[in-house]
């Protein structure tokens, strides 16, 4: 802890409200508890724990959660493909059923932040893969053509 700030304005303790560099501090951040730099200072109450975040703390820890959001949802991503992937399931295969274009799948591994729709999708497929890239196939095929021409002639 630095320097005293000043009273806590949460529970009224006088001289408490330091500045405050620690390891074990959590927000959430686009749906996942992400932790916050320790070395970043945030006035902090000694007697309550309620912490202040002023502008400056704020934009320093948007910087860092979300560079730390990219790096576990890139994670993620590369998990559930090693585990598709150990399942005999081929990179173009989940493209082409995803309708992503050919090599996407090889710049999430690389570089690219997987959305979450995405990332979801890849966490169904995985759970049983056979089974539900067959259902995506069968949703996604064009349908019989015949059946079209019956239809418009009736």
């Amino acid at each position: 802890m630095n320097s005293m700030i000043e009273a806590c304005p949460a529970c009224g303790a006088d001289r408490s409200v330091h500045l405050a560099a620690k390891p074990g501090r959590f927000l959430p951040y686009h749906g996942l508890e992400l932790e916050v730099p320790e070395d970043l200072e945030v006035p902090e109450c000694e007697s309550c724990g309620e912490r202040f975040w002023g502008p400056k703390e704020l934009d320093a820890v948007e910087v860092a959660l979300d560079a730390a959001y990219r790096a576990e949802m890139q994670r993620r991503a590369i998990e559930l493909l090693a585990k598709l992937e150990a399942a005999n399931i081929s990179q173009r295969r989940l493209e082409r059923v995803l309708q992503l274009s050919q090599g996407y799948l090889s710049k999430i591994r690389s570089k690219e932040t997987p959305s979450v729709a995405l990332l979801s999708e890849l966490v169904l497929i995985a759970e049983e893969p056979e089974a539900r890239l067959a259902s995506l196939e069968r949703f996604w095929s064009t349908p019989n053509r015949a059946k079209g021409r019956a239809k418009a002639s009736a």
